[in-house]
């Protein structure tokens, strides 16, 4: 067991290739394997964790704040995708064929009524039941810098853009007391709809839809001013699935559908271990002996 968790280590932590991993067994450890005995005592390793990997999921579904993204992998030579949805103490990840709303619905059929979700405006996620949405504002923030850039004679993006970082500012020196009532707050929600009733020219024909965005989005924009450990941006689920690019990067692309999700359940896992101050090593190892319980959220 302890060989077995220690595959899954250098596999979804350090992110090493088959043949390197053989090579680091045979020549650092003296143990004698071949690439088709990492494989399968992998595989293993990702049936043993699987329950663990469905209480992070079911863990997710009722928390109160859940951040989620979605990036691009190869898989065979062919573009899919894996996507997160995760707290401050659980992670969980998944391989999917596509970045469409049935992803969604596959793994949370009920989506969120209980929670605000995170994330970055993609169609699907905006579409996902949820008691209240937050986008993330570290992207509006970039869009708005390139508009700004391309339409220099304008003020809209500035005000808006201004509006923004006075928004997170006063996000820092909030607490509970202040959301429930605070007249910065309001002062900055009523300058953002006297620049929705002030649209920018419609000869700037990106920074006008980017305009009909923000009107048609606007509830989402400021959730973080009015509930309690909401973030106003989406940073924690792009470091979730970051590793995802570092793998392909280090190691390549998947070769079957069945390692990438292989790789999602134990990669979960890891960074679950790791938001909640374990030693992952350690962890691994008593997984693989199914003699450990994932810290709660």
């Amino acid at each position: 067991e302890n060989i077995e968790g220690l595959i899954a280590y250098f596999h979804a932590r350090q992110h090493l290739p088959f043949s390197r991993m053989q090579e680091m067994f045979n020549d650092v450890f003296n143990i004698a394997i071949s690439e088709g005995g990492i494989h399968y005592l992998l595989n293993r390793f990702a049936n043993k964790v699987s329950p663990y990997y469905a209480e992070i999921k079911e863990r997710i579904s009722s928390s109160k704040v859940i951040g989620s993204d979605e990036t691009g992998v190869k898989i065979n030579g062919n573009k899919q995708w894996f996507w997160t949805w995760q707290t401050t103490k659980l992670t969980y990840i998944t391989h999917s064929e596509n970045r469409k709303g049935t992803t969604i619905s596959k793994h949370f059929p009920n989506g969120f009524p209980n929670s605000t979700l995170v994330h970055d405006g993609w169609k699907p996620q905006i579409n996902t039941l949820s008691k209240n949405h937050q986008l993330c504002l570290a992207h509006l923030q970039r869009d708005l810098n390139h508009l700004i850039e391309l339409y220099p004679k304008s003020n809209w993006a500035k005000k808006l853009l201004q509006l923004f970082y006075d928004s997170l500012d006063l996000n820092k020196k909030m607490n509970l007391i202040d959301k429930k009532h605070c007249m910065e707050r309001d002062d900055i929600l009523e300058a953002f709809q006297q620049l929705l009733r002030e649209p920018p020219d419609k000869t700037n024909k990106k920074l006008y839809t980017f305009y009909k965005r923000m009107n048609r989005e606007q509830e989402y924009l400021f959730t973080f001013l009015f509930h309690q450990n909401v973030p106003p941006d989406n940073n924690a689920s792009e470091r979730a699935i970051r590793n995802v690019k570092i793998k392909q990067k280090i190691s390549g692309q998947f070769k079957t559908e069945l390692a990438a999700q292989n790789f999602a359940k134990i990669r979960s896992v890891i960074d679950t271990v790791l938001k909640n101050g374990e030693n992952v090593i350690n962890a691994l190892a008593l997984l693989a002996k199914n003699q450990i319980y994932l810290g709660t959220d």
